[in-house]
């Protein structure tokens, strides 16, 4: 099986032929999270993922129609969880002062503590009956960009606080706030391998007062 992604919850992404898993959270009663891709790459696009009851790894099928990237016409993959970490979040909360992020694995001491690590990008969309929506701006309303183009405000890390296993990092954020899209970025080094380096993109429909760090860690 998956082992500590036992019974997460998946998406599949037709558009980007890739698997994401969702990091869900609960703010007064009101569901928001985010989503991290996973390290896995598809010939064609996901539509179909099932799980066998056999081998308990993750099975996908897709198709290439229209806007995808997909090389081929189709695909039939399997997803199989090797003992190797994923070098991802596997768990986010977000407050009123920033955000937590949870690894599968240890962080380096040094690039894990440093804030200038992590990037925060923020910016909003406009819901009409229009097929999509320009990014909008939240820090500087009156600036204007065509459809298709970015249109984001950063924000501040003043400071990354590893728990005392090292497997969460606090980011203390200026500015936080609700918002229909945000970007966290890590490069991060490794005592062993490659860098870790990835993206999440959550949504903030509410901020929690600061829940400290998550027991056992």
């Amino acid at each position: 099986g998956w082992r500590d992604l036992e019974g997460r919850l998946l998406h599949l992404s037709y558009g980007t032929c890739s698997c994401y898993l969702v990091l869900p959270e609960r703010v007064d009663g009101r569901r928001q999270g985010g989503v991290v891709r996973l390290p896995a790459d598809f010939s064609s696009s996901c539509m179909r993922g099932r799980f066998s009851p056999k081998d308990g790894q993750l099975h996908v099928i897709g198709l290439k129609g229209w806007q995808t990237t997909a090389a081929r016409d189709g695909g039939f993959h399997r997803v199989r969880r090797t003992g190797k970490p994923l070098g991802i979040p596997t768990a986010l909360r977000t407050c009123t002062k920033g955000l937590y992020l949870t690894f599968d694995e240890p962080l380096d001491a040094a690039t894990g503590s440093d804030p200038e690590s992590y990037g925060i990008e923020i910016w909003n969309y406009l819901y009409s009956s229009n097929y999509g929506s320009p990014e909008l701006s939240i820090l500087h309303p009156e600036r204007r960009v065509e459809q298709g183009k970015p249109n984001r405000d950063p924000l501040k890390v003043t400071a990354a606080t590893l728990s005392p296993d090292k497997r969460t990092v606090f980011l203390a954020i200026e500015g936080m706030q609700p918002v229909h899209q945000m970007r966290v970025t890590w490069d991060l080094d490794r005592k062993d391998g490659p860098p870790m380096k990835g993206e999440l993109h959550n949504s903030i429909h509410a901020l929690a007062e600061d829940p400290g760090f998550p027991s056992g860690h």
